[in-house]
């Protein structure tokens, strides 16, 4: 639903971004993260599809969440909307299941250019403070370029569309 109505603030009538939404494909494999990465700030300029592959990725979880109870809680922010810690926020939800303790937490953080570098800075620090504490926890955070993001060893470029799958879309 996330997607249509982002597809609709673009211009796309209802129906077209839910034909979209029906046909849109997209691997996640090389943007999820791992025990190996289990932090990945996603970079893409405007329309690459970030926050479409972070839905995709939040739908994968959710599902692995019903089939398994022992999965990691998935929890989605939109990084303007978060008011407050991320550590507290993620400490509120583990509350709320004190008897998943050690589950951890899937989480993605999406928009982290909204919310100026300052605050950016801040949530990636918890961000990296929650997959070390926890880690189960793997942490999905998408943003535009931004100049602090070049040298992050977490960040991944958004890949590209090739010409056929642009095409397809249309």
């Amino acid at each position: 639903a996330r997607c249509i109505a982002r597809w609709q603030s673009t211009g796309l009538t209802l129906h077209a971004a839910k034909e979209l939404a029906e046909k849109a494909e997209c691997d996640i494999s090389t943007i999820e993260p791992s025990s190996e990465k289990p932090l990945v700030l996603l970079i893409g300029e405007f329309g690459a599809g970030k926050s479409f592959a972070a839905e995709l990725l939040l739908q994968k979880w959710l599902q692995q969440a019903r089939e398994d109870a022992q999965n990691p809680i998935p929890i989605y922010l939109q990084a303007s909307s978060n008011n407050g810690s991320l550590q507290e926020y993620a400490a509120k939800i583990k509350m709320t299941h004190e008897e998943d303790n050690e589950k951890g937490f899937y989480i993605i953080v999406d928009g982290m250019d909204e919310v100026g570098a300052s605050i950016a800075s801040q949530l990636l620090d918890e961000a990296r403070v929650i997959v070390q504490a926890q880690p189960k926890s793997r942490i999905l955070m998408t943003s535009r370029p931004l100049p602090t993001c070049a040298t992050i060893e977490e960040a991944r470029l958004a890949p590209k569309l090739t010409e056929e799958e642009t095409y397809r879309l249309m």
